[in-house]
């Protein structure tokens, strides 16, 4: 067999952990965006008002993304859990 029917029989046969993997690594983009956002924070606070305000705004931008994806990932092992 070539390797992308043995990729799509593995990712038929347990979608979940694929694309709780895709899921995973979007939680970890937003921690990044978050830990910058802190980051760009921390420098500006020597009196620069606009990017404190960015940073702040990344900040609440990266937990958001971290909270929609855990969101997402609950509510799939919900929908997966009901009809399996």
């Amino acid at each position: 067999m070539d390797t992308v029917s043995v990729f799509m029989n593995a990712f038929l046969a347990h979608p979940l952990s694929y694309i709780g993997g895709i899921l995973s690594l979007l939680a970890a983009v937003g921690f990044v965006i978050c830990l910058w956002g802190f980051v760009e924070y921390l420098m500006a606070l020597n009196g620069n008002d606009a990017e404190k305000s960015h940073g702040s705004v990344s900040m609440v931008r990266g937990v958001t993304w971290i909270i929609i994806m855990f969101i997402a990932w609950e509510v799939l092992r919900l929908l997966a859990g009901y009809f399996s």
